[in-house]
């Protein structure tokens, strides 16, 4: 089973619009979509019950993106309505800025929304030629929490967030 992990802390959000957002808490990343929407990062403080992971917990994406000998914490959260309409909307996002934890890569991490990299450039021309055009990064926020919603097809692997 793989369960939502902290991709990073010390979120900045750079807005189209300019400015910046500094959500408090750290970004979590569901890979399996069960708890929380795939394509939609969740920053939030951290849970209660906080204790170090069992080894089928850290199994999977989690060990990959952190480390094999990363020991993690463990944390219930209790999770916002995903419904986006009960969400404030507040902008769109065109970078994202964050420090990734972990002994695998860890460190400050810079990802540009709609500037991919590598093979991804070339994807990213296809997928937008595609599906109509460059679909935007949305911000909302809820309570004392904010959600980064990615387009469709977004991926957000062991490298961090890789696309769009």
């Amino acid at each position: 089973m793989t369960l939502p992990f902290v991709v990073g802390t010390g979120v900045r959000l750079h807005m189209v619009s300019g400015g910046m957002v500094r959500p408090r808490g750290s970004m979590i990343y569901d890979p399996s979509g069960r708890d929380w929407p795939k394509c939609s990062l969740l920053i939030a403080s951290r849970g209660k019950e906080v204790r170090k992971a069992t080894p089928d917990e850290y199994e999977g994406a989690p060990k990959h993106f952190l480390g094999k000998n990363h020991v993690i914490q463990a944390a219930r959260i209790d999770y916002p309505s995903k419904t986006v309409s009960d969400w404030e909307k507040i902008g769109l996002v065109k970078r994202v800025d964050y420090i990734r934890g972990g002994t695998k890569a860890p460190g400050g991490f810079r990802h540009s929304i709609h500037k991919p990299r590598g093979v991804y450039r070339l994807l990213h021309g296809v997928l937008n030629f595609v599906s109509g055009g460059k679909k935007p990064a949305v911000l909302r926020k809820r309570e004392r929490f904010y959600r980064l919603d990615l387009p469709d097809g977004c991926i957000v692997d062991d490298r961090g967030i890789v696309y769009p």
